[in-house]
C-alpha cells in the first residue's frame, strides 16, 4: 500500500507511535543540551569518545529504558476509575523508585566504563546523592504528567468518537425500526390479519390498527432521543407483542416482568426491540405451543450494582449467520450499540439452556448511564 502524505501523519499521531516518538526524541533532545551546557567544562579535558558515550548512556540510554518500564506500569492505571490524588500518588512514587534506578544504574555504568573503584559507589557525599535523586524524580514526575495528559486526551479523543458512533448508531437503529414498519413482510402480516379480522371480528381488527398505530407512534417520539424510561421502551414492545399475539393467536404467550425499581431508569431507544423480534420469529419455528416470552428487568445487588435487562423465550437458539438464512443484524447492532453508549461498561449474554433461550443485557448502574429522572424525558 502507497503511503500518502495524510497516512504518513495518521500514522505518526497513532496513540502507540507517538509515545516512541516523543520518548525518544524527548530524550535525545535533552541529552544534546546537556553536551551542549557542560561541553566548555568536560570536553576541554580529552576523551570525546567515552564523554560522548557518558552523556548518552546516562541522559538518554538509562532514562529511555526506565521510562519503558514505567509505561508498562502506567498503562496498568486506569484513568476512569482512578481520582486526580491516586493519579498524583501513582506518578510520585514511581517517580522517586525510577529516580533511585536512574542515579545507581548510572553510577554504576560509569564505575564500569571509565574502570573506578567499586568502592567509589559508597564514597559520594550524601548530599550530592540526595540531591541528583530529587532532580532526577522532578524530571522523571514531569515526564509523567505528560504521558497522563497525552493519554487523558487520547481518552477524550476516543470518547468523543464513541460518542459520535453512539449516535450514528442510534439513528440506524431508529431507522431499522421504520424499516422493520414499512418491511413488506411486516406490514403485509399486520395488513392480513385486519383484513382478516374485519369480517371475522372487528374488535379484534380494531386492536390491530390501534396497536400498529401506537407502534407507529414510537417511532416519532424517538426521534430526537438519546435514552428514554425503560417503561417507554416496555409500552413500545406491548404494541409489537400485541400485533403479533393476535397473528398467531394461542400459539404466543408473553409474560411481563418488570421490577418497579427499574422503570424510571434510561435506556438506548429500541435497544429491546431487536431481541423480542427475534425471539419470536425463530422461536415460533422451534418451540413447542405456546411460544412462551418473558421481558424482565431488576436491579442486581452486587459488588458494582448493575441493571438487567433479558428477553427470554422457549425454543431453539438458531444463529442466522451460520444457516445463510440472515446476519444476525439486530444483535449484532444491539451489541455495537452497547458497547459503543457504554465504552465497554455494558454486558451482553446469551444463555443457552435445553428448552429455553435467555438474552440478557447488563447496564452499569451509574448516574452518567442509567438514572431515574423527573420529567418526561431522558434527554
Amino acid at each position: 500500500m502507497r503511503l500518502t502524505h495524510d497516512t504518513f501523519y495518521e500514522k505518526v499521531l497513532e496513540k502507540k507511535n507517538l509515545f516512541w516518538i516523543l520518548n525518544i526524541s524527548g530524550w535525545l533532545i535533552l541529552t544534546l543540551l546537556w553536551i551542549a551546557l557542560y561541553f566548555p567544562d568536560d570536553f576541554k579535558k580529552g576523551e570525546y569518545g567515552f564523554l560522548i558515550f557518558k552523556y548518552f548512556n546516562s541522559n538518554f540510554i538509562i532514562p529511555f529504558i526506565i521510562t519503558t518500564g514505567v509505561r508498562y506500569l502506567f498503562k496498568r492505571v486506569s484513568r476512569k476509575n482512578y481520582t486526580l490524588l491516586k493519579i498524583s500518588g501513582v506518578i510520585i512514587i514511581s517517580s522517586l523508585i525510577a529516580s533511585f534506578l536512574w542515579f545507581y544504574i548510572d553510577i554504576l555504568s560509569t564505575i564500569i566504563i571509565f574502570g573506578d573503584n567499586l568502592y567509589s559507589l559508597f564514597s559520594i557525599p550524601v548530599m550530592k546523592t540526595v540531591q541528583k535523586i530529587i532532580n532526577m524524580s522532578v524530571l522523571m514526575s514531569l515526564w509523567g504528567v505528560l504521558y497522563f495528559i497525552i493519554n487523558i486526551f487520547f481518552d477524550w479523543q476516543e470518547e468523543k468518537r464513541s460518542k459520535e458512533r453512539a449516535l450514528l448508531l442510534a439513528t440506524e437503529a431508529r431507522l431499522e425500526v421504520l424499516k422493520n414498519q414499512i418491511n413488506p413482510h411486516f406490514l403485509f402480516n399486520s395488513l392480513n390479519t385486519i383484513s382478516a379480522l374485519i369480517e371475522e371480528n372487528q374488535t379484534k381488527a380494531q386492536i390491530v390498527i390501534d396497536e400498529l398505530s401506537g407502534f407507529l407512534r414510537y417511532t416519532l417520539t424517538i426521534k430526537s432521543s438519546q435514552k428514554i424510561k425503560l417503561r417507554d421502551e416496555i409500552n413500545f414492545i406491548k404494541h409489537y407483542i400485541k400485533i403479533q399475539s393476535v397473528r398467531f393467536e394461542e400459539k404466543l404467550e408473553c409474560i411481563f416482568d418488570i421490577a418497579k425499581d427499574t422503570e424510571e431508569l434510561c435506556i438506548p431507544p429500541a435497544i429491546l426491540y431487536p431481541i423480542v423480534e427475534n425471539a419470536i420469529k425463530h422461536g415460533i419455528n422451534t418451540s413447542d405451543f405456546p411460544l412462551k416470552l418473558y421481558v424482565y428487568s431488576f436491579i442486581k445487588k452486587d459488588v458494582d450494582d448493575s441493571f438487567i435487562l433479558g428477553v427470554k423465550n422457549s425454543g431453539l437458539w438458531i444463529n442466522t449467520s451460520d444457516t445463510g438464512k440472515g446476519t444476525n443484524t439486530g444483535i449484532n447492532n444491539v451489541k455495537e450499540r452497547l458497547f459503543c453508549e457504554y465504552h465497554g461498561d455494558a454486558g451482553f449474554n446469551i444463555i443457552i439452556k435445553p428448552g429455553f433461550v435467555d438474552v440478557q443485557i447488563s447496564l452499569p448502574l451509574q448516574e452518567k448511564n442509567a438514572v431515574r429522572v423527573q420529567g418526561n424525558s431522558c434527554g
